[in-house]
C-alpha cells in the first residue's frame, strides 16, 4: 500500500472512482487528518486535463462555503498529481446502500442544501458536473458538505474523456453531458432532481442501458422517472419534473428558482410520522428519567451512536 505522498502520510484507501482514488491521510504540518485524491494514472501524462485540472482546483479553493468541502492543495509528485481537501467521515452513498431509508422532508431538506452549496458554486462561475451520493458527505457531527467541485469538466478537456465515465455518474449525467460532453449549470439542476428522486423512492429509476437508449437519440420517451411516481407526493414530483427534463431550456434556469420551488414543497409536506415517534419516544424517556430522580435515581441510560445520524437532515 502507498505510504506518503508530498508531504501526506497515507493512512487508508477510501474510495475509488473513475477519475482517482481517495485516502485518508495526515498533514504533519498542520496536525491535521485530510483526504488527499490521487488522479488516474490515465490522465496524468494528459496535458489538456493536467491544465483544466489545476485551472479548476485553483478556483475551488476560492469557495468558501459550510456546504462546500474545502480543497488546500493541488500538487504533484513525480508521476502522481493529487488533490487534498478536507475529510469528511460519511457519505450520503453509505447511508443509502445501508438501506435506511430519508423520509420526504429529509430527501427535501438535503436537496435543498445540496442546492444551496451549488447556488453559491454557480454564482462563482464553477460547475459541479458530478453530483452523486459519493460526492455528498457528512461530518462527525452531521453536517452536509458537497465535494469535487469541477473535476468532471476536466474531462471535457481530456483526450481519454470516454473511459473517465464511471457507472454511477452515469446515472445522474444530463443529457447533454452524456452525449455532448457540454454542460452549464442546467446540468447540475439535472443531477440534482435525479438524486432527489432516488433519495424519495430509494433506488435509481433507470438501468445503464436505459440511459445510453435515451441519449442516443430517442429523447421522446416519457421521461426517466415515470416508474414508481405514485410514491411522490405532488408537490415533490413536480420539482423532480422540471429539473430533470430531457431538454435544458425546459428546466430550472437556475438553482435559486429550483431552490425556492424545494422550500415550497417543503412546507407543503406533512411532518414526518417516524420523527414525531421519535419525539414522542425522548419525551417519554425524558419523564421517566425525571420521575427517577425525583425518586433519588441517577441511572441514565446510554446514547445509541447509530441514532445520532439522520435523527433530523443534516444542518437541522
Amino acid at each position: 500500500m502507498l505510504e506518503r505522498i508530498g508531504k501526506y502520510k497515507i493512512l487508508e484507501c477510501i474510495a475509488d472512482g473513475g477519475q482517482g482514488t481517495v485516502y485518508r491521510a495526515f498533514d504533519p504540518i498542520f496536525k491535521r487528518t485530510c483526504a488527499v485524491k490521487i488522479m488516474n494514472q490515465l490522465v496524468t501524462g494528459d496535458p489538456g486535463y493536467l491544465r483544466a485540472l489545476h485551472m479548476k482546483t485553483s478556483l475551488s479553493t476560492n469557495l468558501h462555503h459550510p456546504g462546500i468541502v474545502a480543497t488546500h492543495d493541488c500538487s504533484q509528485d513525480r508521476d502522481s498529481v493529487y488533490i487534498v481537501t478536507d475529510y469528511l467521515p460519511g457519505s450520503l452513498a453509505r447511508r443509502m446502500d445501508s438501506g435506511k431509508s430519508l423520509t420526504n422532508r429529509q430527501a427535501v431538506k438535503t436537496a435543498h442544501q445540496i442546492g444551496r452549496a451549488l447556488e453559491y458554486a454557480h454564482r462563482h462561475g464553477i460547475l459541479h458536473g458530478n453530483v452523486k451520493p459519493e460526492n455528498i458527505l457528512f461530518s462527525g457531527k452531521g453536517s452536509l458538505k458537497v465535494s469535487d467541485f469541477g473535476i468532471a469538466k476536466c474531462m471535457a478537456f481530456s483526450r481519454y474523456r470516454g473511459s473517465l465515465h464511471t457507472r454511477s455518474s452515469l446515472f445522474y449525467c444530463s443529457p447533454e453531458q452524456v452525449t455532448e460532453n457540454n454542460m452549464d449549470h442546467r446540468s447540475d439542476i439535472y443531477s440534482l432532481g435525479k438524486l432527489l428522486k432516488e433519495m424519495i423512492i430509494g433506488t435509481i429509476p433507470l438501468s445503464e442501458e436505459g440511459i445510453f437508449a435515451a441519449y442516443s437519440g430517442q429523447m421522446g420517451l416519457p421521461g426517466f422517472f415515470a416508474d414508481n411516481k405514485n410514491l411522490m407526493p405532488n408537490s415533490i414530483q413536480s420539482v423532480v419534473d422540471k429539473a430533470t427534463s430531457l431538454i435544458p431550456e425546459d428546466r430550472y434556469d437556475s438553482m435559486g428558482n429550483m431552490i425556492s420551488d424545494l422550500q415550497k414543497a417543503l412546507r407543503d409536506l406533512p411532518e414526518d410520522l417516524i420523527l414525531k415517534r421519535q419525539s414522542a419516544l425522548k419525551a417519554r424517556t425524558t419523564n421517566a428519567l425525571n420521575s427517577k430522580k425525583h425518586r433519588g435515581n441517577s441511572t441514565t441510560p446510554t446514547s445509541d451512536p447509530n441514532q445520532k445520524e439522520f435523527d433530523m437532515p443534516p444542518g437541522e
